[in-house]
């Protein structure tokens, strides 16, 4: 039952899920209140340090728990369609880390079971919800840089090699496009919102057989030209750069944003936001809001625009020759 304050369960404790239980503490329309990993010692230690009252050794008994409001899938890309799956079947709204999935069938899939208990559904793109994100795009739909030319997104760092990692192992759908490569084209996809008519990439494909540096052009109907570069083998400048005929936007860390800037020839106007969290704190209490307000997905990012950043993912990978085990 949702009351006034939402109930999340955490299903896996890797990274990625730390970083979203510490920007809990700058929420306060939910709580965590249990946790579950693949052992009974990993999931006691990570409701210790955030003080859970519950703690599993099943990712089924997480689903089971009737005090669960929705339930956020942290493991690696290549689980994210069991998981999530199993939390639906389970009737349990699910907010499910990027990339939503391995390719658009499994998220096809997902829509569907979601429609067919309905509960709701999102993929934990924090981008879309980031106040620096929000102000550039709403610069770009007041016209203060004219009609969209293009934009270019970076986003890489040096990672360890290790092919036991996620990162650079097939088998966990990695490499750089999933991982990193995501966002730049979530992030072409919230500025353009328009139709891709054409998809070119270049990729250097590593060792482990996944694509450790990538270079991506998107070509849309309105002419606009979109360069997505990312890699796990060099570390990039990171920024987003939005242009248009009167001038440019610059986010510098794009994917979470804390500053946007619009330069014109009127002059700079910044935006710039104090932040104390990772910044996952804006999506989660969104999604906290549209659970209380009942609804089964998000306005800003429904179902079928992530469908289609996961189609042009497919597309990527079909031009570069990329193909995950069991596709």
């Amino acid at each position: 039952m949702i009351n006034s304050k939402i109930n999340w369960g955490i299903l896996a404790t890797g990274k990625i899920a730390h970083k979203l239980a510490d920007d809990f503490r700058q929420v306060t329309n939910g709580q965590i209140v249990a946790v579950a990993s693949r052992t009974q010692e990993q999931a006691n230690a990570f409701a210790k340090q955030y003080h859970l009252a519950q703690a599993y050794d099943s990712y089924a008994k997480l689903a089971d728990d009737p005090n669960i409001d929705i339930i956020y899938v942290a493991t690696p890309h290549n689980s994210h369609y069991k998981n999530t799956l199993m939390c639906l079947q389970h009737k349990k709204p699910v907010l499910c880390e990027k990339p939503f999935t391995v390719n658009a069938q499994q998220l096809r899939h997902l829509i569907t079971a979601a429609k067919e208990h309905h509960v709701f559904l999102m993929e934990a793109l924090w981008t879309y919800f980031m106040p620096a994100v929000l102000k550039a795009l709403a610069w770009v739909n007041a016209g203060k840089i004219g009609k969209l030319l293009g934009i270019q997104a970076t986003f890489g760092f040096k990672a360890k090699y290790d092919p036991r990692s996620r990162l650079f192992n097939l088998n966990y759908a990695g490499g750089t496009l999933l991982d990193v490569g995501v966002y730049g084209v979530a992030f072409s996809e919230l500025i353009m919102s328009d139709v891709i008519t054409a998809v070119t990439a270049q990729a250097a494909i590593g060792k482990t057989g996944v694509d450790e540096y990538i270079a991506i052009t998107l070509r849309y109907r309105n002419n606009a030209i979109t360069q997505i570069t990312s890699s796990l083998v060099a570390d990039l400048h990171n920024d987003g750069i939005i242009y248009g005929e009167k001038g440019y936007i610059r986010l510098p860390h794009f994917w979470r944003a804390s500053r946007a800037e619009l330069i014109t020839s009127s002059g700079i106007e910044i935006f710039e936001e104090p932040r104390t969290t990772h910044g996952y704190n804006y999506m989660i209490t969104a999604v906290n809001q549209m659970l209380l307000n009942k609804e089964k997905e998000s306005a800003s990012l429904p179902l079928l625009r992530s469908l289609k950043n996961m189609e042009t993912m497919d597309k990527i990978r079909n031009v570069i020759g990329l193909c995950y085990p069991g596709e």
